[in-house]
Order: structure tokens, then C-alpha cells, then sequence
């Protein structure tokens, strides 16, 4: 009976850790020229680089005529005309990286269970 308690136990555990780094890995993609349609039908977070290679980061943006109008994560609304943005970016989820990454957190949590496991009086 104990065993099966220690069992359900690791794969709690094994599952939270999965669970946790689910969202972890995001990465930048670039929008698509021309930025006037790719901003228009961007949802999400979104960050511009401008020609002055100042960086801004918006939780919500929208684009009206000839700028960009957004809320950024410090609840400031912001204005930037479209002819001063150099390059603009929307959060992306890393399917690989978040992939990998769980990978390496199970093992991380399994290798030792199973060394500790083998090495108890009873063996594996």
C-alpha cells in the first residue's frame, strides 16, 4: 500500500512541475510588414523598438490612423506615430522551448527518485 502512496506522490509532483512550466517559455516574433495591418489585427502583448532604439512594451495596443495607442504595463496610455517604429514584436508561446524544458524538470525530478530508489534496501 505504501508503495502505491509513494507512486500517486511522484506523479504529483511530476504533473505540478509540468503544470508550471507550461507557460514558462514565450519568446518575441516579429509582425509582418506592413506594421499598419499586423499591428491592426495584433492581439496580446506587443513591443516596439523605435528608430531611436528606445524599447516599449504594451499589455494592450491598437492602431488609429497614423500611430499606435496602447496601455503599457505600467497602466500609462502611450501614443507612437507609425513613422518613428522601427521594428515591432508580439509574445509568442515557445512550444519547443516549454517542450524541452519540461523534459529536463521531470528528469530533474526523476533520475533522483530513481537513484534514491535503487539504492534502498530493497533494490529497485
Amino acid at each position: 500500500m505504501l508503495l502505491g502512496t509513494r507512486g500517486a506522490h511522484r506523479r504529483t509532483v511530476l504533473l505540478l512541475i509540468l503544470v508550471c512550466f507550461l507557460g514558462a517559455c514565450q519568446k518575441w516574433v516579429p509582425l509582418e510588414p506592413p506594421l499598419e495591418n499586423s499591428l491592426a489585427q495584433h492581439r496580446g502583448k506587443l513591443r516596439l523598438t523605435l528608430a531611436d532604439d528606445e524599447r516599449l512594451e504594451f499589455d494592450f495596443a491598437t492602431v488609429s490612423r497614423d500611430s499606435v495607442f496602447g496601455i503599457r504595463g505600467d497602466d500609462l496610455p502611450t501614443a507612437v506615430p507609425l513613422s518613428t517604429i522601427a521594428k515591432a514584436e508580439q509574445r509568442k508561446a515557445n512550444v519547443v522551448g516549454t517542450i524541452l524544458l519540461s523534459y529536463a524538470a521531470v528528469a530533474a525530478v526523476v533520475i533522483p527518485v530513481v537513484i534514491v530508489t535503487c539504492t534502498d534496501e530493497d533494490g529497485c
